[in-house]
């Protein structure tokens, strides 16, 4: 069973709506589609979502299930939030049902990124290290530093390309040490034009997100990491964008989700990190 699937699993199981019989499976499950497609533009229709996917291992015919989902999640005037929702479902059930080339085309238009330079782990003992600058912050990124890192050891920047069927980062599998530690991932977002796009970023404790060298978001709640925790819409400069992704882990896994949703922006890894140019400014906004 998937993280986000477990989640969904124990939403839904606290829901009084959920103690139906059996037998009315499929119609059940057509009365929480029908109210999440009238309600899309609504939070309510992800609870209405979630409802419908607890009923995927007893319902007859999954069609339904599956376009509703594509219904919602590809509708532009849903709720965002909803939205991420129906995308996440959309995602769990083709791989739930073995279509992996279909799971991994959703992943792909879900827009999850899964190409970093990765560096760490720093010190967070007392929750100390996302308020701590370690030398990645810098604005002249140089990829080839060396930094202190924690128990008196060094670390570089090293490529990590992740191919989850999920879109998870797994820092845990690169950084060393990885528990209450500070990790820094990097990429950049290339865009053919100046643009804003929405960000959705998933981490395994709190996190600090820089666009461009500007702070974009920020949250100091120790979570365990699911997609889209946190939302911010950025606007992108045409050309090369640097993302810079900050996780300050207590303890358990050590990883983040991060994914953009614009068709015409795409990740990579320059062998060298481009100089920030000047340009316009990120403006995050919710």
């Amino acid at each position: 069973m998937s993280r986000f699937t477990l989640l969904a699993a124990v939403v839904v199981l606290t829901c009084p709506l959920w103690a139906q019989a059996k037998p009315a499976a499929d119609e059940t499950a057509r009365v929480h589609a029908a109210e999440a497609m009238k309600q899309a533009s609504s939070p309510r229709s992800a609870a209405s979502l979630l409802r419908m996917h607890a009923l995927v291992d007893e319902v007859e015919d999954l069609t339904p299930l599956l376009s509703t989902y594509a219904y919602v999640a590809s509708r532009r005037t849903s709720d965002p939030n909803t939205r991420a929702t129906a995308q996440m479902l959309l995602l769990d059930t083709e791989r739930a049902r073995g279509r992996l080339v279909r799971a991994n085309e959703v992943k792909q238009w879900l827009g999850y990124v899964g190409d970093y330079y990765v560096t760490g782990g720093f010190e967070n003992e007392g929750k100390a290290g996302c308020d701590t600058d370690f030398g990645p912050e810098a604005a002249n990124l140089d990829l080839s530093a060396t930094y202190p890192a924690a128990k008196g050891g060094n670390t570089t920047w090293r490529k990590l390309t992740a191919n989850t069927s999920d879109g998870y980062i797994d820092l845990a599998t690169a950084i060393r040490p990885n528990r209450e530690a500070v990790a820094y991932a990097v990429t950049w977002l290339e865009s053919s034009q100046e643009s804003r796009v929405s960000l959705g970023v998933g981490t395994s404790g709190a996190f600090r997100l820089w666009v461009n060298g500007q702070l974009a978001a920020k949250e100091d709640r120790y979570n365990l990491p699911r997609p889209d925790q946190s939302r911010v819409s950025v606007k992108l400069r045409k050309g090369l964008n640097r993302v810079l992704v900050k996780v300050c882990q207590e303890s358990g896994p050590l990883g983040f989700y991060l994914r953009q949703e614009s068709p015409t922006v795409r990740a990579t890894l320059p062998a060298k990190a481009p100089a920030l140019e000047k340009g316009p400014a990120p403006q995050p906004q919710p």
